[in-house]
């Protein structure tokens, strides 16, 4: 992944850790969540979550199923051809 993806998703990770970080502190939602969101505690901590996954994604700039030099991996099969 090239820096012009890796920026635009590290601003998005932060803009959802900034809004986890206000859910678990003041259990504050946005108002168009207010309604759906039952257990807010819960919500923060995967708002939290998710946003170090996409952090820890936008770091490693590598495609999941490319090893280093960027050769496919062979991965199973999901379906087994008949």
């Amino acid at each position: 992944m090239g820096l012009y993806l890796a920026v635009p998703i590290g601003v998005v990770a932060l803009l959802i850790a900034v809004s986890g970080g206000a859910t678990l502190s003041r259990e504050w939602l946005s108002p168009w969540q207010r309604r759906h969101i039952v257990r807010p505690r819960l919500f923060g901590w995967a708002q939290l979550l998710i946003a170090a996954a996409l952090g820890l994604r936008a770091r490693l700039r590598r495609h999941p199923h490319r090893g280093r030099r960027g050769r496919q991996r062979n991965l199973p099969a999901l379906v087994n051809p008949l």
